[in-house]
């Protein structure tokens, strides 16, 4: 009984993870710049409080990094001789992808991302050419990307994107397959 309890919970967890959104969050609106694994991890940008400042909340432990202190510390080179890497054939058996392949690649990958929300909110101070934007942008916005040239000096973006490790996980899985069958 403990280890089908046991199974279950794993399962379990495995399953939620999987299905657990990835989210970033622009709001310049309200000064939220977010990336979040809800509700595992999550990093929050503070522009306020320096801009290299991340706050970093992992489930009950949170604390604010400053990247620029981040940097490595500088070790005297040691007098050990370097080796030179040796080439092994098992080294150089392996697999070259292509530039398209590659491409193919990302852009696949690029596409398990959802856009919820865009909103962009702009004005360029020119009134001419803020005119000629004007009608492109009302004809652009539909649906969750939504463009407005204003006259007035507002630069907002309000921008949420999501992903789950599912999707990403099935496209690669996918596109290996499919690359196998092709080559061979």
């Amino acid at each position: 009984m403990f280890w089908i309890l046991l199974l279950v919970l794993v399962a379990g967890l495995s399953c939620w993870v999987m299905w657990a959104p990835l989210r970033l969050e622009i709001n310049s609106i309200n000064g939220i710049y977010k990336m979040e694994w809800w509700p595992l991890v999550s990093a929050n940008w503070l522009p306020e409080t320096g801009l290299d400042v991340v706050e970093v909340q992992m489930l009950f432990f949170r604390k604010q990094i400053e990247l620029s202190k981040l940097g490595k510390k500088q070790t005297p080179p040691s007098s050990a001789p370097v080796k030179a890497p040796v080439d092994s054939p098992q080294a150089r058996k392996r697999t070259q992808m292509s530039f398209q392949e590659i491409f193919r690649l990302v852009t696949g990958l690029v596409k398990t991302f959802r856009v919820r929300q865009c909103r962009v909110w702009w004005d360029t101070d020119d009134f001419l050419i803020n005119a000629w934007l004007y009608p492109v942008a009302y004809l652009r916005s539909s649906g969750v990307v939504q463009v407005s040239i204003n006259f007035q000096g507002r630069r907002d973006v309000v921008l949420v994107v999501e992903n789950r490790l599912s999707r990403v996980i099935w496209y690669l899985t996918k596109t290996l397959i499919f690359n196998k069958f092709y080559k061979s």
